[in-house]
């Protein structure tokens, strides 16, 4: 995941169509009156998103799933054979909040690179 997030953050910085592909941003709600109001913005309105956010969260969905379908389903749990289902989701939930804890680090930073390659606002990776 951290891989190709790198490779397309590599990517959108040596080739400038791709890199002005990711930095595209679409207004999730349109302005009815006064029209166009947000361009007065200095950062980009919090109800846009860009390409590179849509690839982001993509690639995190499936990220996440599979790191679900092995923890869940895959992991043998040093061969044990007598665990019960209870101690199975309570070591997948802590796996899974371990991997989400790890992953909050990335926005933490103001000036991210991951934030400079895809397009995407601070405040947007916060919330």
């Amino acid at each position: 995941f951290l891989a190709f997030l790198a490779f397309l953050g590599f990517l959108s910085h040596k080739v400038t169509p791709v890199g002005d592909l990711f930095k595209k941003r679409f207004l999730l709600l349109e302005d009815s009156y006064p029209p166009k109001w947000w361009w007065t913005w200095i950062n980009p309105p919090p109800w846009s998103i860009s390409v590179g956010g849509i690839v982001v969260f993509a690639s995190f969905i499936v990220f996440l799933g599979c790191f679900i379908h092995y923890w869940a389903h895959d992991h043998l749990y040093h061969s044990g054979t007598n665990m019960s289902n209870n101690e199975i989701r309570a070591r997948f939930f802590g796996q899974c909040s371990n991997m989400l804890m790890g992953l909050l680090l990335f926005p933490v930073s103001k000036n991210s690179i991951l934030t400079s390659c895809f397009g995407i606002a601070w405040e947007q990776v916060i919330f």
